[in-house]
């Protein structure tokens, strides 16, 4: 009984940890140290290249153009990159109507995913600044000149704007409310220099420091990484807004979680080794406390469940708090699920990512990568 309760207040402190105690660190932290000065826009302004990966995006392709198009920011410092990732609808026939405004198409005939697509696009841009984007986002008129100001600085290599997700369900509310947490604790890592992630919808980097990416992997997953790996830091720049819609329904949401989560972990896990051997310990700290211990908490939930069940033939009240807290936990989960509580929804949501979460790391360690995906 002694070895079955040490696991269960270690699956318990990592519980803790990794959802209050790490959050509340950093929060703490940032008291201590002075807020960053956000620079101001420099005279003479880079040339940008905002490359789109696109597939069958004919529904929203024309409007993301005009969105950039009407950049404040000057025309013959930005040119846009449209690649077709194999499309079959109308995407690449409405991109080619822009081309006279400093519009590029590449219509690449397979569909092969996206870092195959930003590898290739890569090739050909011609500006010192890469800005990568989707489709579907939609930026505010001076969201590249609030990004590229941070790049005027020589220790920022990369880094992303600030998302705001709309959202028409209980799905999309709740992973709002996720996504307003995960800004606080990405923008006090930034105020604190040790953030290592960047939002692949509006990701800035210099072009000297981009690498090709493996076709399983995503350009916020492994540029980051390496980015730091050389030297330099990350920013945040909440003066850059990027707005963009949250996945609808239980079926989409989970899918995506299950291929950010494969995508993301097994790039970390691959890229460790590189980070140990620069000794970067604060970052491999963040990704292990902000993002590795969040994607085993489905793992570590089970655990507390099962071994909560064993210990309570010990007939100590503290044991059974801890159970009924799971139990009343997963009653309002559960009724989430079928009723529109709304912090059962939140419950569910979060039961719904992290099984997600789990599957993938399951996934990951039979094999099994994501080629490419059509969206």
């Amino acid at each position: 009984m002694f070895i079955i309760k040490l696991i269960f207040w270690v699956s318990f402190t990592i519980l803790f940890y990794t959802w209050i105690g790490y959050p509340f660190i950093i929060y703490l932290l940032t008291k201590i140290k002075r807020k960053p000065k956000v620079p101001t826009t420099p005279d003479e302004l880079p040339l940008v290249s905002i490359i789109i990966a696109a597939y069958n995006e004919e529904k929203v392709i024309a409007r993301r153009i005009k969105n950039l198009l009407e950049q404040d920011y000057p025309k013959e410092k930005m040119e846009i990159i449209v690649a077709s990732d194999g499309s079959t609808d109308r995407t690449v026939e409405i991109a080619k109507k822009y081309e006279g405004q400093g519009v590029r198409v590449l219509d690449f005939k397979k569909n092969r995913g996206r870092a195959a697509v930003h590898n290739d696009a890569v090739d050909v841009a011609k500006g010192e600044i890469l800005l990568f984007t989707d489709a579907e986002t939609i930026f505010e008129k001076n969201f590249v000149k609030n990004g590229v100001k941070w790049l005027a600085n020589n220790r920022y290599g990369c880094g992303a704007g600030e998302f705001e997700f709309y959202y028409k369900d209980d799905i999309g509310r709740s992973e709002n409310i996720y996504w307003k947490i995960e800004k606080k604790m990405r923008y006090w890592e930034f105020w604190l220099d040790i953030l290592p992630f960047a939002s692949g919808g509006c990701f800035f980097i210099r072009k000297e420091l981009y690498e090709k990416i493996p076709y399983y992997s995503d350009i916020d997953n492994l540029l980051t990484l390496s980015t730091i790996a050389k030297g330099y830091k990350i920013f945040y720049a909440k003066d850059a807004k990027a707005y963009d819609f949250a996945v609808q329904g239980e079926k989409s949401y989970f899918k995506k979680r299950v291929r950010t989560t494969l995508r993301s972990f097994g790039d970390m896990l691959n890229y460790i080794p590189v980070l140990l051997k620069k000794k970067k310990w604060v970052t491999l700290w963040v990704l292990f406390s902000h993002r590795i211990l969040r994607w085993l908490t489905g793992f570590f939930m089970g655990i507390l469940f099962i071994l909560n069940s064993i210990i309570l033939i010990s007939g100590e009240l503290l044991y059974w708090g801890f159970f009924l807290t799971q139990i009343i936990f997963y009653s309002f989960a559960i009724a989430g699920k079928y009723q529109k509580l709304k912090i059962g929804r939140i419950f569910y949501s979060f039961l719904l990512a992290n099984l997600a979460s789990s599957i993938a790391i399951i996934n990951l360690l039979i094999g099994k990568r994501i080629f490419s995906y059509k969206s």
